[in-house]
């Protein structure tokens, strides 16, 4: 993640859990956390900001698919997003697209931006 200025926020990492039940079809939602919480982010002008998943890249941000507001968010997001309208939202689907910060309380303005990439299932977590 980097700020518009092009200056580091901090890593993310996404995850999402998958049934052992092969035949299930329930879809767990995205968890969007700090790669590191004992890292503070960085380069972030307030604490309480929307983090939205918007496909396209960052430098052409199209629809949001998700969004979650982010409370007191220093070192820590731990933030669940699951789709609108009642549809599945894997992981696999959103590479290639954006996790941004948005400050929608204050000034509307984009505070960091991010594309997701580097998906990989680890069966032993």
């Amino acid at each position: 993640m980097v700020s518009p200025s092009g200056q580091p926020v901090g890593q993310l990492k996404l995850e999402q859990s998958i049934s052992r039940d092969v035949e299930s079809t329930e879809v767990f939602s995205v968890q969007i956390d700090t790669a590191d919480n004992r890292v503070n982010l960085a380069n972030l002008k307030t604490s309480y900001f929307q983090v939205q998943i918007r496909s396209g890249s960052c430098d052409n941000l199209g629809d949001v698919k998700v969004s979650q507001y982010c409370r007191g968010c220093t070192n820590s997001l731990g933030v669940a997003v699951a789709a609108k309208d009642g549809e599945p939202l894997a992981l696999a689907d959103l590479i290639g697209d954006s996790v941004v910060f948005f400050d929608s309380k204050n000034t509307n303005t984009k505070l960091a931006c991010g594309e997701i990439e580097n998906g990989q299932m680890i069966e032993d977590a």
